[in-house]
């Protein structure tokens, strides 16, 4: 099924591609909010940089979200609680406390009566004046009582001090100063310290004074919905602001509502106008992409499902900008726009993650306000979050970019607050928590990345590392089953990195492919030199013809191994191409020797390929002949092993194995030079030891 889906996508691609392009433009500007874009950029404590601003029509000056936000903080903190008397909580009380008390007295006197009743009547009339008075309750939700507040009592409100009540506290101590007073006019009682005690008055102290958090609430609501959002009007024909003029908080106020108003006024004829100059700016947009791709990473413009993730990428970061922007319920900064270019970088590179980012970002700078400020934190946030993950080692180095990123963010917060408000006291700390969860949603990267490789079938950085541990599963079986292959699986994945650092590519992607070029070798060990011990070779007793096939098989076994792993595609690619169409040579000239005169099918003795396609695949193909050649040399020289290097890359040349990979002329001689290097070094001449005499 895959095959087919490769099949379809393989000779339908262009098109498809070309329709994704299409598709990601009308997504997009579709997203986008259907009203006119303030043509002005300003902002407070600077110069008014444009042409005098006079007012076209009349228009309602709107307070800041600021000022409003602080108009209900100091309403919430000015308006007073409500509380409802409960008269059976007294009753109850004192039910309980007569019933208390006798047991009490009883017990002190050992059960006879000394006319207690006139100090019960007493102490109770002693519950009767700190009840009516009132307990209140504690308030546990947040509010304050320290200035008063409202007692509904007989549907009757009634505004009481703090000091004209009991609390808990203070009614015990109370209770406690009176009951000495009674207590003390009966001299049977000796000890009165011990009396009250025994009378445990703290049981019998309950507030009666509750809160009442719905009549609270709907004031508190009443209040705050009363709360104008205006501040007087502009009459047309007024002047806005002039040119040069400093922005002021009321010029700034004034110019805010000018937009708020200029940007709300559209007619159907205006949306159709918005949408078309929409699809223009997001056209051009998706253009500067398609361009860069189709001139420096042509890798990528063939590839749909590259493409495809791209696309997907960057339209649901200004689709989630878009969302943001109308609802307007948190802080367009909240969401973590840096996933683009972090999951972008993980796939592809450093360049295209931080084109693909200024390309979101320049669309989204038409939606949010203050588009320059929102583009200029979003663009030096993400280089920072790029720059960091430039050496992407363990997966841990997410961690360490979410901590650049909100450092990033904050200090350039801070410096635009600075310049718009002058003063450090003016800076809205709180919005830091904004750049804090930001920061923290960053993590999510890792889910992410997991989801994008099973949607689009791509590998990724991360996990191009995890199969590059040496202890994966497969690895294990070839350094167990196959040591010498394993061995010559890890020269070659050295040799093939040292070549794409000098000649550009994915170093990565390299080492993994080379790492498991040869993993068919497991099934037959002992058919391949480098893993023969004690001299035993089993070709020697085998036909050329069937030792070719058993050596060309380790291709096929190798491509049913990676399956079986489920091993990506990308990795699968090595398998079938680091033979490319070349042929079994010592086998075939043998062969050819002993059989001179009789015509010889070649395709026995012929890998089935395909030849490279990426200049990673003709890297590791390079590197894997020159390794096993150059570990042939009887005379290790360095004349011996440029000769041996040239000799075994030129006739790949000739036999045009790289005609299909993206690889010139002038990094195959490079790769050259950096493997006859790297030969040398490992295969240097060592000092010999003097023997001892």
């Amino acid at each position: 099924m895959n095959s087919k889906i490769d099949l379809f996508f393989e000779k339908s691609g262009v098109y498809i591609r070309y329709f994704l392009y299409a598709i990601a433009i009308v997504l997009i500007s579709y997203s986008l909010p259907n009203q006119r874009k303030f043509m002005y950029e300003y902002q407070k404590g600077s110069p008014w940089m444009h042409e005098n601003l006079i007012a076209p029509y009349s228009f309602t000056i709107y307070k800041l979200n600021e000022e409003i936000l602080h108009e209900k903080d100091s309403l919430k903190h000015d308006i007073k609680p409500y509380f409802k008397k409960n008269e059976q909580v007294k009753l109850n009380q004192q039910n309980l406390f007569k019933i208390h008390f006798d047991t009490v007295w009883i017990s002190y006197f050992k059960g006879e009566n000394k006319k207690s009743l006139k100090i019960l009547e007493e102490c109770l009339a002693t519950f009767d004046y700190v009840y009516d008075k009132g307990i209140v309750e504690f308030i546990d939700d947040g509010e304050k009582i320290n200035t008063g507040f409202i007692i509904i009592e007989n549907n009757i409100s009634e505004e009481i001090d703090f000091e004209d009540i009991f609390t808990l506290k203070t009614s015990y101590s109370y209770f406690v100063s009176e009951f000495e007073k009674i207590l003390t006019k009966d001299k049977n009682i000796k000890d009165v310290t011990e009396f009250i005690r025994k009378l445990h008055l703290n049981e019998f102290i309950q507030p009666n004074v509750l809160l009442d958090k719905e009549t609270t609430s709907k004031v508190k609501q009443a209040k705050l919905n009363s709360i104008s959002l205006t501040r007087g009007m502009i009459q047309k024909g007024e002047s806005i602001i002039s040119q040069g003029e400093i922005i002021s908080l009321n010029a700034f106020r004034i110019l805010e509502s000018y937009r708020k108003h200029f940007e709300a006024e559209s007619s159907f004829s205006n949306i159709n106008s918005i949408l078309i100059g929409q699809i223009f700016i997001v056209a051009i947009s998706i253009l500067l992409l398609y361009l860069f791709l189709k001139t420096y990473r042509r890798d990528i413009y063939n590839n749909t499902r590259q493409i495809a993730l791209l696309l997907f990428l960057i339209v649901i970061t200004v689709f989630a900008a878009s969302v943001l922007e109308n609802y307007n319920k948190a802080s367009i900064y909240i969401f973590p726009f840096i996933l683009l270019p972090i999951i972008i970088k993980v796939f592809f590179d450093a360049r295209v993650a931080f084109l693909a980012l200024v390309v979101a970002i320049m669309m989204i700078g038409f939606v949010v306000p203050n588009g320059f400020h929102f583009s200029f934190m979003q663009i030096t946030a993400g280089f920072i979050a790029i720059i960091s993950l430039a050496t992407l080692s363990r997966r841990g180095n997410f961690f360490t970019t979410s901590i650049y990123v909100f450092l990033s963010y904050s200090f350039m917060y801070v410096g635009i607050s600075l310049i718009q408000e002058g003063s450090f006291n003016q800076v809205q700390w709180q919005n830091l928590i904004y750049f804090a969860i930001n920061s923290l949603l960053l993590l999510t990267v890792y889910p992410l990345i997991f989801i994008f490789e099973k949607m689009f079938r791509l590998i990724s950085d991360l996990t191009l590392i995890e199969l590059s541990d040496l202890n994966q599963p497969l690895l294990r079986r070839l350094a167990e089953e196959a040591p010498g292959t394993f061995q010559h699986s890890l020269q070659v994945a050295n040799l093939a990195v040292e070549a794409i650092y000098e000649i550009g590519g994915d170093a990565l992607l390299a080492r993994v492919g080379a790492l498991y070029h040869d993993i068919g070798k497991i099934i037959r060990p002992q058919f391949f030199i480098e893993n023969q011990r004690n001299g035993i070779n089993p070709h020697e007793k085998l036909d050329y013809l069937i030792s070719a096939k058993y050596i060309i098989n380790h291709v096929a076994d190798g491509v049913n191994l990676a399956h079986k792993y489920k091993l990506h595609n990308s990795i699968i690619s090595f398998i079938t191409t680091h033979h490319g169409e070349s042929k079994v040579e010592y086998f075939l000239r043998t062969y050819k020797n002993e059989n001179q005169g009789i015509s010889i099918d070649e395709t026995k003795f012929s890998y089935p390929g395909p030849n490279p396609k990426t200049r990673e695949n003709a890297v590791v193909m390079m590197a894997d002949s020159v390794e096993a050649a150059t570990r042939s040399l009887k005379d290790l020289t360095p004349e011996s092993i440029d000769a041996r290097v040239d000799m075994v890359i030129n006739h790949q040349i000739q036999r045009q194995l790289f005609y299909e990979a993206d690889i010139t002329f002038k990094e195959i001689a490079k790769v050259k030079e950096v493997f006859k290097n790297k030969m040398k070094t490992i295969y240097h001449a060592r000092i010999e030891y003097p023997k001892e005499k």
